[in-house]
């Protein structure tokens, strides 16, 4: 952890910005008992430091309390309402909420406000609009997306998912394929990483064939995101149980994978009633 907020909390224990940037810190690196105690203390310091109950908002949304967040989200606009990313938040709560359209509303008063919102926001404006069935306009953002970040793993895996929904999935292939290859490639970079960096090797039976594993990873670091979007391809095409596989190596690698991002991903639907999918994604469980 960076230190570098904790001298200015020792000289001055009444520093309501540095609690909050200490507090984002743990936020980011998702301590966030410790982040929200930390943003708890800049709010009493200083009652209207918006950008500490917006920051705080996202720590209530990641521990799943979600009537916190909104009201955080919602001072933070009352403080400050040019505040576009607490508007692009908004815009997330409605989604996690299936309130789509007012997710819209959300991501484009947010835009209005800001408009490179539209460039680093675009998979998360996207998801409402391919919810409404408004294709067209969810491949923009989803293409948007990838101009400030190429093969960012959620935009090319979102994109086959709304072609697919859009056109059909035999007319979805070639996003389907563009997207396998993009996750593929990230999660044989990772796997590469951890052998060069522990220097694993084995040549027994259970370890020879690591993909053939891979329910069991635990290694994959920071690709949760493309084994996931990997299990959504799975499910695609009908290939339930490889689909569940790869969720779940997602999640041994990330604990704090997106459970509400699951669950409202059309590509996962059909197996909503699966009792596996149902453990997976069951916080209670985790």
């Amino acid at each position: 952890m960076n230190h570098s907020h904790t001298i200015p909390i020792a000289q001055n224990p009444n520093n309501a910005k540095a609690f909050a940037q200490r507090g984002e810190s743990y936020r980011q690196m998702k301590r966030y008992p410790e982040a929200l105690a930390d943003f708890n203390r800049a709010i009493a310091l200083s009652p209207n430091y918006a950008w500490a109950y917006a920051h705080r908002g996202v720590v209530y949304r990641r521990l799943l309390r979600y009537e916190e967040a909104w009201a955080d989200f919602n001072k933070a606009i009352e403080l400050k309402p040019d505040y576009a990313w607490a508007y692009a938040y908004r815009g997330v709560m409605c989604s996690i909420a299936n309130r789509y359209a007012e997710a819209v509303v959300e991501f484009d008063r947010a835009i209005a406000l800001d408009e490179t919102i539209g460039k680093y926001w675009g998979n998360e404006r996207g998801f409402p609009l391919m919810r409404l069935g408004r294709y067209a306009e969810a491949m923009e953002c989803y293409e948007q997306t990838l101009t400030a970040r190429p093969n960012d793993p959620l935009a090319v895996y979102c994109i086959a998912v709304n072609q697919t929904l859009w056109q059909g999935l035999a007319k979805a292939q070639t996003e389907i394929d563009r997207a396998r290859t993009v996750l593929q490639s990230m999660v044989d970079a990772e796997e590469t990483r951890f052998f060069k960096e522990t220097g694993f090797l084995s040549n027994s039976d259970e370890t020879a064939n690591p993909k053939s594993q891979i329910q069991n990873l635990k290694w994959y670091g920071g690709s949760d995101i493309a084994l996931y979007a990997l299990g959504g391809l799975a499910a695609l095409a009908g290939d339930f149980d490889k689909a569940l596989n790869y969720l779940q190596a997602a999640i041994s690698v990330e604990y704090d994978l997106n459970v509400e991002m699951v669950r409202n991903d059309p590509a996962w639907f059909n197996l909503h009633s699966d009792p596996r999918f149902q453990v997976l994604t069951n916080c209670k469980n985790r």
